[in-house]
């Protein structure tokens, strides 16, 4: 990625986001932390490569994906091409759950189906974003477009992740503030849920291949015999709030090794901790940039009704991340920086020239078919 990144820089494909200030000072930051973390990190090696790889993720992918935001049909076709593959594995993971087969050597863990995504949490958020992706857009036909959306749904629930559908409920409430659905439409909607809902507990019954919401919250409250994860994610912020009590200041390192928790194994599963823990206070502080110009990115679509989609897709990561350890995945900030990057096109400025136009094909691609940003 850091070479794509670079290759990009050097070739002049890069446009300063209007957030470009705070983006910057967020990657010195990081290598601020970098150096105040390094002399104490187990694994030193790792520990920069954490450090250079959030500084080009916070520092130069906004440019970049600022340029191609720019640049008619890169974003849609992006969007597009990953709601394609993730329905797909929202499609495999019914199966997993249903059917209790393997495809591709990947199946159900602990009654949690993975699709194709390899892990049961990463199915639930990527379903979760395209399903922002699909709400916020007035592309494709509605019956295409309504299967999708309820496959995806089912992708979130088969996955067992109560952070992915808890985020995903959230962005969805912030999809429907840009867009300004009127409340019957959203009673509707939730007709719908609570009706797939049902006919996910329904099927329950006939299968033992999967757990439905409530038996993953009892699961995760520790309400039976299977493996929780509350008290376990509990237990590391406890850790990593211990650890930042004793020095607020350097960090332990950005290495996995130094950020084991309790068990000298899990990393800390809530993001804000883990970057004062493992960053120190320069990396909490330019962590508090990113979000903060995230959400406030977030208000400028609520506010001017326009990018649905990724205003929805930056909730469902930011909220997704306060329980889930998701510091240096790129499943994580790949559609983070590009959402950014969208709304950044799509909102806070005056149109110019055939800007109008770039900005509805943007909102809805190809005649109404980009998921892009929304609208």
């Amino acid at each position: 990625m850091g070479t794509v990144l670079i290759g990009c820089l050097a070739l002049g494909k890069a446009r300063l986001p209007r957030s470009s200030p705070v983006m910057f000072a967020a990657a010195y930051l990081a290598l601020v932390s970098g150096f105040a973390a390094s002399g104490v990190a187990v694994d030193r090696g790792e520990h920069w490569t954490h450090v250079v790889y959030l500084v080009l993720l916070w520092g130069v992918a906004p440019l970049v994906a600022t340029y191609y935001a720019e640049v008619r049909g890169v974003l849609p076709t992006a969007a597009w091409t990953f709601v394609l593959v993730q329905t797909s594995s929202a499609v495999v993971a019914i199966y997993q759950a249903v059917a209790g087969g393997t495809i591709l050597g990947l199946g159900s863990h602990y009654g949690r189906a993975v699709g194709l995504n390899g892990h049961m949490n990463i199915l639930g958020l990527l379903s979760g974003v395209a399903l922002m992706l699909l709400m916020g857009t007035r592309a494709a036909p509605a019956q295409l477009r309504f299967v999708a959306i309820v496959l995806n749904l089912a992708g979130v629930l088969v996955s067992g992740s109560l952070s992915a559908l808890i985020a995903t409920s959230v962005g969805a409430l912030v999809v429907l503030a840009v867009q300004r659905v009127p409340l019957r439409r959203v009673v509707g909607a939730a007709a719908v849920l609570g009706i797939l809902l049902w006919g996910v507990t329904a099927l329950s019954g006939q299968t033992t291949q999967f757990l439905t919401p409530l038996e993953r919250v009892a699961q995760t409250t520790g309400q039976t015999e299977k493996i929780g994860t509350l008290e376990e994610r509990s237990n590391t912020v406890a850790y990593a709030w211990a650890r930042i009590s004793d020095d607020p200041w350097f960090g332990a390192g950005l290495d996995d090794r130094s950020g084991a928790t309790f068990n000298g194994e899990t990393l800390t599963h809530s993001i804000p901790f883990r970057v004062w823990f493992q960053g120190g206070i320069a990396l909490f502080i330019g962590w508090l940039l990113v979000f903060g110009a995230a959400a406030t990115s977030v208000a400028r679509a609520v506010k001017e009704r326009r990018g649905a989609g990724p205003a929805g897709t930056l909730v469902v990561l930011m909220a997704f991340s306060v329980t889930a350890a998701t510091l240096q995945q790129p499943y994580f900030w790949l559609p983070f920086v590009a959402a950014w990057a969208a709304l950044n096109v799509t909102t806070g400025r005056e149109p110019r020239g055939d800007d109008d136009q770039h900005r509805e094909e943007l909102e809805h691609p190809h005649g109404g078919r980009v998921l892009a940003t929304g609208g």
